[in-house]
C-alpha cells in the first residue's frame, strides 16, 4: 500500500510521451490539438456530448475534453502532461489510432518515471530497431 503524506489533492496529475515516428502526420495533429479534434470526433461518430453542471461539456468515455493537456514537442516526440486529468487523452489517443507501443506513461497515480524523454526514444528506438532485425533474419 502507497501513502502520501503532505497535500493530497482529488484530481490526479498525469503525463506521457508520444513518441512520434510511424505516426501518421492527422493523427499528431489530432494529438495536438486534441480538446478541438475530440470535440470534432465525439460529433463525427455521433457521441453523446453533455454539459456539466460545473461548466464545461462532458463526454462519458472522454470526460471533460475542454480541460486540455500540456503540450512540448521535439523533434522524436510530443509530451503531453496535466495537473488535472479529467479528459482522458489516453483512451482518445487510443480511439483515433495511436498506436500504444508509441505511448509511454511518465506519470500516473503519484508513479514517476524521471528519466529524460529523450533516454526513453532512445530505448524505444533500440527497441524497435532489434524488432526489425529479428524479422529480417528470419
Amino acid at each position: 500500500m502507497k501513502i502520501r503524506s503532505g497535500f493530497v489533492s482529488n484530481s490526479s496529475s498525469s503525463s506521457f510521451i508520444l513518441i512520434s515516428h510511424g505516426v501518421p502526420k492527422k493523427i499528431l495533429d489530432m494529438m495536438r490539438n486534441h480538446s478541438v479534434a475530440c470535440e470534432k470526433w465525439i460529433d463525427d461518430n455521433d457521441l453523446q456530448k453533455e454539459n456539466s453542471i460545473y461548466g464545461g461539456i462532458n463526454n462519458e468515455r472522454y470526460g471533460w475534453f475542454e480541460d486540455s493537456w500540456d503540450v512540448l514537442e521535439s523533434e522524436h516526440f510530443i509530451r503531453f502532461s496535466a495537473s488535472m486529468d479529467n479528459f482522458d487523452l489516453l483512451i482518445f489517443a487510443e480511439d483515433i489510432g495511436v498506436p500504444s507501443d508509441n505511448i509511454y506513461v511518465t506519470e500516473q497515480n503519484y508513479e514517476y518515471d524521471d528519466r529524460d524523454p529523450e533516454e526513453i526514444y532512445k530505448d524505444w528506438s533500440v527497441k524497435h530497431r532489434n524488432i526489425k532485425i529479428k524479422k529480417i533474419l528470419k
